[in-house]
């Protein structure tokens, strides 16, 4: 996920907020929540996302200064935000489709066992 620009019309004196490409979804936000409390060098700064809001806003107080490479570093964790939500998705169809194929065959084996035609 990258970081496109600063967002002016929703940043403030104590918020920065940033455009991503693609837009923020919910899953990949909920995710960089978790991996931001883990980053050491963003533990001054908090993050939100109302709900339906399509990009990222951290605020922050007003007596720290703000690091030089703040957005590389945020884009770095939404990056791995993205990729986990996308990994566990790809596992969930995985494991969907096995289920799928597993009733199939039972099914299947039902049929045949009986000796009746599937429709």
């Amino acid at each position: 996920m990258k970081i496109t620009s600063i967002n002016i019309k929703e940043s403030g004196d104590f918020t920065i907020a940033f455009n991503t490409d693609p837009p923020l979804t919910r899953p990949v936000y909920e995710r960089y929540e978790m991996l931001h409390a883990l980053e050491p060098a963003l533990k001054n700064f908090k993050p939100f996302n109302m709900h339906g809001m399509t990009y990222l806003v951290l605020g922050f107080s007003n007596d720290i200064a703000l690091p030089h490479n703040l957005a590389e570093i945020v884009e770095r964790i939404l990056t791995m935000a993205e990729s986990e939500i996308v990994d566990e998705r790809a596992q969930k169809r995985e494991q969907e489709n096995l289920q799928s194929r597993q009733r199939r065959e039972r099914i299947e084996q039902t049929a045949k066992t009986l000796g009746l035609p599937l429709k």
